[in-house]
């Protein structure tokens, strides 16, 4: 591999390591918003709990000051279940939320474990890098030294044959 091979090596290792931070980011995000609405949800389901309360007791109260013809004793009962009714959404929306805050918490996590594996890839692949263009430059030094050796013994074989040719005259 020569060098620009490794550089773009690096640069993809690197671009995944960013998307993975980015991925990260926009899960905390999500988690945020999530329990935002779940803190909604669960005081939307608290207020309406009280209000009912109240409802209730009024409509008791309603009740016990004056005799009860059927027909408006049927309006008190639709009227309870009605609230019974909308207390089961509000709680069914509460327990959905719940869920999906849940989820979006499973999500960051998991996206939390990608990130800390393409960290140490990147990690590892600047290892590799470095210990390659290490090994490059190394063999490229030893190649240098090498065509230095080389023309030092040419050059001692020449200055042989020139004494060599100069002692036979």
């Amino acid at each position: 591999m020569n060098s620009s091979d490794l550089d773009t090596l690096m640069k993809i290792r690197s671009s995944r390591e960013e998307h993975a931070r980015t991925e990260v980011a926009n899960r905390q995000n999500e988690v945020l918003q999530q329990h935002q609405v779940l803190e909604e949800k669960t005081g939307m389901l608290n207020s309406f709990e009280n209000w009912k309360r109240r409802e209730e007791s009024e409509l008791f109260h309603a009740l016990q000051q004056q005799p009860v013809p059927p027909s408006q004793l049927q309006d008190y009962r639709n009227s309870l279940t009605s609230l019974i009714q909308r207390q089961q959404q509000l709680t069914s929306q509460v327990i959905e939320q719940q869920q999906a805050t849940h989820q979006a918490e499973q999500t960051l996590a998991e996206a939390k474990v990608k990130l800390v594996e393409k960290n140490r890839a990147a990690v590892k692949c600047r290892e590799l890098i470095n210990d390659e263009k290490e090994l490059i430059e190394s063999g490229i030094q030893y190649q240098e030294e090498n065509e230095l050796e080389e023309a030092a013994l040419t050059q001692w074989i020449f200055s042989q044959k020139a004494q060599d040719n100069g002692a036979i005259e």
